[in-house]
């Protein structure tokens, strides 16, 4: 009975509770800045993070981070990736620490793509600037 429970759970509720939340709401973007928070997670082994260590890194929450940053966060809570550790004088959080069974290898392949996706934006960065400098100086 309960791995009927269960299966039922994870295959049925589960899935239309995100349809639900993600797009009748309106909390596709929260959605998709909380995929990229979990990338962010695993890319770099996290394990606790900061509003200001999103903000810093993501250019997306820029004159968004009161509201993005806790909205996008709830995804990964409702999901058990993270848990609220501190929080800002109005409730909201600031700080999560990361559930270690996220770094236990079950997201292998989703941790090196994201390396390499990351390492090849900021290879673009470098010659990007490369070139810019040397078209200064030609000039």
């Amino acid at each position: 009975m309960a791995r009927r429970s269960r299966l039922f759970l994870t295959t049925f509720a589960y899935s239309h509770a995100t349809r639900l939340y993600g797009s009748i709401l309106g909390q596709r973007g929260s959605l998709e800045h909380s995929k990229w928070i979990a990338g962010f997670i695993l890319s770099r082994n996290l394990v606790e993070v900061s509003d200001r260590d999103i903000y810093r890194s993501y250019p997306a929450f820029k004159g968004d981070k009161k509201v993005g940053i806790p909205k996008a966060m709830r995804y990964l809570e409702f999901n058990d990736w993270v848990r609220p550790t501190a929080w800002r004088s109005n409730g909201q959080p600031k700080e999560w620490c990361v559930n270690p069974d996220v770094h236990d290898g079950r997201f292998g392949a989703t941790t090196e793509a994201e390396l390499m996706r990351r390492t090849a934006v900021r290879s673009r960065i470098i010659l990007d600037a490369e070139e810019r400098r040397l078209e200064n100086l030609c000039e």
